[in-house]
């Protein structure tokens, strides 16, 4: 007597009876989108808080400047949040408040002035 060994069901195998255009594909589908839009929008708002670190050192007494921006659903900047040395400084935290506030239109309230470490 000759066994036929049960073969793997291979990568498609286990949705033997769903049909794959109409649960699995639609899936697929949007865990692909979401992953495309997320490294497409990372070159953007690395360039943002790059150019948003620069503009922010220009404030005088900043020092070495790091900044970081979060965003909503729509790509809108959502809150601010600023690292640097002269963090300390009430003229320059005031001065870095003012201008990001301006620039990217949110209230002071999604704003986090930080001092780093010298």
């Amino acid at each position: 007597m000759k066994q036929k060994l049960k073969s793997d069901k291979g990568l498609f195998g286990v949705f033997k009876g769903v049909k794959l255009g109409g649960v699995i594909m639609p899936l697929l589908l949007g865990a692909l989108l979401i992953i495309l839009s997320g490294n497409l929008g990372s070159e953007k708002s690395e360039e943002q808080e790059n150019a948003l670190s620069q503009l922010c050192s220009y404030v005088d007494g900043v020092g070495r400047c790091y900044a970081e921006a979060s965003y909503d659903s729509e790509g809108e900047v959502f809150a601010v949040a600023v690292m640097c040395e002269g963090a300390d400084n009430t003229e320059v935290r005031s001065e870095l408040y003012r201008l990001i506030s301006s620039f990217y239109g949110i209230g002071y309230n999604r704003i986090s002035v930080l001092k780093i470490s010298e």
